[in-house]
């Protein structure tokens, strides 16, 4: 009897994943890559998700050097679905990450023009589930665009007055840190502190939100269908404003295709919740002018495997 309930459980697991296989065999995926250092985990990382209908988009950070740049277009010279777009030099928290999605994405609609699904990935990323799950999962969600997103103000960015603060001052990145002009900030002098913020709360400019615009906060990954992507191209091109204002908001690519998406006909096709597993362990101490550092914690299988949670980061 035992030998029978195994052979069942056999047949069983055998015909799910051939069922698995079959149920995402015709999703056409675009995989939009940004990467900016080791071309040999950019491999593996496409190794796990390369097979039939399947194209990679890859940009890579002009400040990584020429070197690391020749080393992941030797390497993936071969293959006929891997594309490099042209490359620029991008900086955390500002415009210039989400320039290199976009181009990503343009690059996908000049090369394979029907993909179903357009996914954004870090070339630090590896998927935690098989391809064949993977594009089963699209296939169950078709139609659905995928994006972790929350409307604005929200306790999730609390320390930031709900996030208001990341939008409604013309916010300056230097370095790593945003001066937000006319707004309110601390700074490690007692002296400018106070000065700066008695002319902040003086003057209390505010800029406004695009017309037509909700604000919208969410993760910088997401899935797009193709017809949500062409709306987002077209939404940019129609609308170079927009661009100007997002230039000027804090950390942008967290911001920017969430509200035009949100704001759209798409924003009822959208599913909230997020494709990658992430999760940073903050050391160091936070002193002023020191800087933190991050590293990703370590889970046990079974709580790194959350359902649609495909990537890990």
């Amino acid at each position: 009897m035992g030998g029978c309930t195994r052979r069942l459980g056999n047949r069983i697991s055998i015909l799910c994943e051939w069922r698995l296989l079959d149920a995402g065999a015709n999703m056409k995926i675009a995989y939009l890559v940004l990467a900016h250092a080791r071309p040999k985990q950019l491999l593996r990382l496409i190794d796990r998700l390369d097979g039939p209908d399947i194209s990679f988009h890859i940009h890579i950070d002009l400040s990584a050097g020429d070197t690391i740049f020749r080393e992941a277009v030797c390497t993936l010279a071969k293959r006929t679905n891997v594309f490099f777009v042209e490359r620029q030099k991008c900086n955390w928290g500002s415009m210039s990450l989400v320039e290199a999605e976009l181009r990503c994405l343009k690059n996908a609609f000049d090369y394979i023009p029907r993909f179903d699904v357009a996914v954004l990935l870090s070339g630090a990323d590896y998927p935690i589930k098989s391809r064949s799950a993977i594009q089963a999962f699209f296939e169950r969600y078709s139609g659905q665009s995928i994006m972790h997103h929350w409307s604005l103000p929200s306790e999730k960015w609390a320390n930031e007055t709900g996030g208001l603060e990341r939008y409604q001052f013309w916010n300056v990145k230097i370095g790593r840190s945003f001066l937000p002009i006319l707004g309110p900030r601390r700074f490690s002098n007692t002296v400018i502190d106070y000065c700066w913020n008695a002319v902040a709360t003086r003057f209390p400019i505010r800029r406004r939100f695009p017309i037509g615009l909700t604000p919208y906060g969410g993760s910088m990954w997401w899935a797009l269908t193709r017809d949500c992507a062409k709306y987002v191209l077209d939404f940019i091109d129609e609308n170079p404003n927009c661009t100007r204002f997002f230039s000027h908001v804090k950390i942008p690519d967290e911001m920017y295709l969430q509200s035009i998406i949100m704001s759209s006909r798409y924003g009822d096709r959208v599913l909230n919740q997020p494709l990658h597993f992430l999760s940073w362990q903050t050391f160091g101490a936070p002193s002023p002018g020191s800087s933190r550092k991050s590293i990703c914690r370590t889970y046990p299988l079974h709580h790194v495997c959350l359902p649609g949670s495909s990537i890990l980061r």
